[in-house]
Order: structure tokens, then sequence, then C-alpha cells
């Protein structure tokens, strides 16, 4: 029998997402899109913490900067290509 699906895109390497990265030591979390992979994006996160507080990642910037964030958790709540549509689910994403 030939298989007729393409298999599965891991999380990290899906593109055109709204992504949420929760704290793992309090109940903050960070949501954002990304037409990048998503594993491009968290490594630019993982970077900014890590470099300065000057750099203008959310992350670094956010009321629980010193806490550790689940980067192997990342929840995916949308997909979509159109930039300004994953805007506004970015932002109904961040309302919730």
């Amino acid at each position: 029998m030939i298989k007729t699906q393409k298999d599965p895109i891991p999380a990290n390497m899906k593109k055109n997402v709204v992504y949420k990265i929760s704290c793992n030591e309090c109940d903050a979390s960070c949501v954002g899109q990304t037409s990048r992979q998503l594993k491009t994006r968290i490594h630019k996160h993982k970077n900014d913490i890590n470099r300065s507080k000057l750099t203008n990642s959310i992350l670094s910037e956010g009321k629980c900067h010193n806490h550790n964030f689940n980067w192997d958790k990342v929840n995916i709540p949308d997909n979509e290509r159109n930039y300004n549509k994953r805007l506004i689910f970015e932002m109904i994403n961040i309302k919730r």
C-alpha cells in the first residue's frame, strides 16, 4: 500500500506559527509569532537572554527574567501563513 500523507513536521521545525513559552517557576508566559522555524526563534530568545539586559527580547525584559523558561514544551496555539492574520492571532493569544 502506498502512503499518501506526509510525515508530520516536528513542532520546532514549523514555520508561520504563534507560540507560547511558559515559565517553569511562575505563571508568566511569552506569546509571540514568527515566520521562521520555531527552533530559530527560540534560539534567538535564548541568545538575547544570555547576552545582555540591553537586548529587546520580551523574555529578557520580562518580569521573570531570572527564572527558567520551559524551552522543551513550547505550545503552538495557531499556524498562519499570512503575516497580518498571524499578528491578530498573536494578540488574541496574548489576551488569553
